[in-house]
């Protein structure tokens, strides 16, 4: 088993979206994260989604919150059935109506992973980036 196949417990994805929340975090910005328990992913995604949850959050704060302004942002790394889901909402300006610049970073790594990304509004204001993938797949093929 090579390392980009080696299961990682939800810790280790945990611990990848924590050191990008702190990144992002302070000054008028709060960042929070939310991750399921139980996710063992292998390495090479846990290093996708780390990276995608940085170029998502920097793209929100820049895009959501111009000027300086305050604001909140939501990391979520969830499981629902055999899909990998992971979101960066904010509670800013709506969703740009066009996808921001630097998303295509995020749509290459979705892909990777063998899913896809959407940006959109939230129901009640701010936006969402998401990237959606079934999990199990096999990394080697990118």
């Amino acid at each position: 088993m090579n390392a980009i196949d080696q299961k990682l417990d939800s810790s280790a994805a945990h611990a990848a979206l924590e050191a990008v929340a702190r990144a992002f975090a302070g000054g008028p910005h709060r960042v929070d994260l939310a991750c399921d328990t139980g996710l063992d992913l292998p390495a090479g995604d846990v290093a996708a989604l780390g990276e995608i949850a940085a170029v998502a959050v920097e793209l929100t704060i820049a895009r959501a919150f111009p000027d300086g302004r305050a604001g909140h942002v939501w990391i979520r790394l969830t499981r629902d059935g055999g899909r990998i889901k992971l979101s960066v909402s904010n509670d800013g300006m709506g969703a740009p109506e066009d996808a921001p610049e630097g998303f295509g970073r995020i749509e290459a790594l979705a892909a990777r992973l063998g899913g896809f990304a959407r940006v959109g509004a939230r129901l009640f204001g701010g936006s969402e980036i998401a990237v959606v993938y079934r999990a199990g797949q096999d990394l080697s093929r990118a």
